[in-house]
């Protein structure tokens, strides 16, 4: 009989891997993830399928691309079809206890994410209480950085959870997805002065600032925030990390009570990554716009109680985790170890991205290559962007933060428009035609 190990994936909602000192940063980010990374697989080059919520969760739990299960905007919901089951279907199957827990508004019933779990919990970050005394104090309390965003409450019903389970004994599929670095960036304190001296209006002015003038002043040139600024926000947003690093830590800790968590398996992701105004082709702030790394290259430690620390080189894609967990139910290597074995298949990554109306409505007047759609092809060494307004590449070798598009109709470039032919089953067809094909 095959061992069923607990299962708990965590997603850190808009956290580029670049930023996670186990990925190199020359910041202290995360020191505890650092440690479970040196006891787990540590996938280098992990590539989300979009860079932003609803799509690419839509693929972390179908293991499909958003071209294939068509979860793009906010009109669009995870099919009730039985022909591909979501990974927590699998799991309750296979006799697992399936639960989940989420402060992003995207991962919600509404658009079907509880498909699969028997308790399904929604936990907003963003709303403040209707009682105006209780409102002003949440004010008060986000304004000196001591109001929590969803990491300490999702701790508390995680753990109140687990102390009332009826049958503890039972296989339990734990998803968690916390915001976390997300705007508005106001790490709880400490962590909101870690990298830098920061002042609450400094925090406060920040984020107005981002709220009122991102869409579409940012994109037109309008609002022009001087690198001081800019700075300033890099460091919250690192301290968001920080803070959630320590969330991590301490829900893991107090899970020890409950689950051997020697015997579980543990895989902390992002849902993709952020950008803070670096100078590129397309300068973004947050995310939605653009397939930069910074927007879909996301961490991936994937701790197995049956193996040690091991150190993929090869691109690793969020559908991957999915694929990997049936591999480990059927008594197999998860892919993301086998991959290299496969095929020649595993040296691409692919990302698309769909502008949602939500978004399209914010951008009036902005320029066509930032609300364009786009999809990427990725090696480990060069990056193809194709949108119908804006065709970017990039030598990722030696330029690894994408500042110097070199486009020119060469071997490489072709070879890649070939491997996205190939990616979206039309060998056939002109890149354009292809784009059109899917949607794009």
């Amino acid at each position: 009989m095959r061992k069923k190990f607990n299962i708990i994936i965590i997603v850190m909602d808009s956290t580029r891997a670049r930023n996670l000192s186990c990925y190199g940063y020359s910041r202290k980010t995360t020191p505890n993830i650092d440690k479970l990374s040196k006891e787990a697989i540590f996938c280098k080059n992990a590539i989300s399928t979009s860079n932003w919520t609803l799509p690419s969760i839509a693929s972390f739990f179908t293991g499909l691309y958003p071209f294939q299960h068509r979860i793009l905007n906010e009109f669009h919901k995870l099919s009730d079809s039985d022909k591909h089951k979501t990974l927590a279907e699998i799991l309750k199957s296979k006799g697992y206890e399936t639960v989940s827990f989420s402060s992003n508004g995207w991962i919600s019933k509404y658009f079907g994410f509880d498909k699969g779990f028997e308790h399904f919990y929604e936990i907003d970050k963003y709303t403040f209480p209707k009682n105006k005394i209780l409102r002003y104090i949440e004010y008060f309390k986000a304004a000196l950085s001591l109001r929590d965003y969803g990491g300490e409450t999702i701790n508390k019903a995680v753990i109140s959870y687990f102390s009332k389970r009826k049958n503890p004994n039972k296989p339990i599929f734990l998803f968690i997805h916390y915001v976390g670095p997300h705007h508005p960036y106001n790490p709880k304190r400490p962590f909101h002065r870690k990298f830098s001296k920061i002042y609450p209006w400094d925090i406060i002015t920040i984020n107005k600032q981002i709220y009122n003038n991102l869409y579409p002043n940012y994109y037109k040139g309008v609002w022009k925030p001087p690198e001081s600024q800019l700075e300033k926000i890099r460091d919250l947003y690192d301290g968001e990390i920080a803070y959630l690093d320590y969330i991590i830590h301490q829900l893991i800790e107090n899970l020890q009570n409950f689950i051997d968590i020697d015997k579980t398996i543990i895989v902390i992701t992002a849902d993709h990554g952020e950008c803070l105004g670096e100078s590129r082709e397309l300068k973004i702030i947050g995310h939605q716009i653009g397939l930069y790394d910074d927007l879909i290259r996301v961490p991936l430690i994937f701790k197995h109680p049956e193996i040690g620390r091991t150190v993929i080189q090869t691109q690793i894609q969020l559908t991957d985790i999915y694929h990997s967990i049936v591999d480990i139910l059927n008594g197999r290597h998860p892919l993301i170890i086998r991959k290299d074995e496969i095929s020649d298949n595993s040296n691409y990554a692919f990302a698309e991205y769909y502008p949602p109306p939500h978004l399209l409505r914010k951008m009036e007047g902005v320029d066509k290559k930032y609300i364009d759609p786009r999809i990427c092809v990725r090696t480990n060494d060069y990056k193809l962007i194709y949108a119908q307004s804006c065709k970017e590449f990039y030598d990722l070798t030696n330029d690894p933060l994408e500042t110097k598009n070199i486009y020119s109709n060469n071997r490489i470039v072709s070879s890649l428009e070939k491997e996205l032919r190939r990616f979206s089953g039309h060998e056939k067809m002109k890149i354009r035609e292809v784009v059109r094909s899917l949607g794009l």
